[in-house]
């Protein structure tokens, strides 16, 4: 769910698949769930095109459809959803929410975003790194920006790739 839960293998693994012209279609016929607690153009945009490019059907979910912890729990929410998807991908505000979905082990939890880290963007950002660059072993990566969840995750994967940051 986080960028420190790859080591250097896996991550180059992510971004082999990730450059596949014609990715397998892993999620053939089966539902991806996609719930927003913070709303956002180009996460939503660019997972339901990812779930559509395997194969899948992504559904769109609002926050307030749910209602994490006021209308049902974090948990009893996650086993219906879990009962009709494949996949839960989830941008939330509190990352205790992503971890309390994971800890049932129902389907794959995937971090859109949280108050942690933000490690779909850290995989774009290096994605985009390594295309026009290559290999970012032994190379500096600046980031300009407040050191947030996005900084945090970027700096964890240029890391993992050799890069300092």
């Amino acid at each position: 769910m986080e960028v420190d839960d790859l080591d250097a293998a896996e991550l180059q693994r992510i971004l082999e698949l990730a450059t596949d012209n014609d990715p397998p279609a892993v999620l053939a016929g089966r539902g991806a769930a996609l719930v927003f607690e913070k709303p956002s153009n180009r996460t939503r945009n660019s997972m339901e095109m990812a779930v559509f490019a395997l194969g899948g059907h992504p559904v769109y979910i609002r926050a307030e459809e749910l209602g994490f912890d006021t209308r049902e729990s974090v948990e009893d929410a996650t086993h219906t959803l879990a009962g009709y998807h494949a996949c839960v991908a989830a941008r939330v505000f509190d990352h205790t929410v992503l971890e309390r979905m994971a800890a049932l082990d129902l389907v794959p939890v995937v971090n859109l975003l949280s108050d942690v880290g933000h490690p779909m963007q850290a995989l774009a950002d290096v994605l985009t790194l390594t295309d026009e660059f290559g290999d970012l072993a032994g190379r500096t990566v600046a980031f300009v920006g407040d050191g947030n969840n996005v900084f945090r995750s970027l700096a964890l994967a240029a890391g993992l790739l050799g890069a300092e940051l």
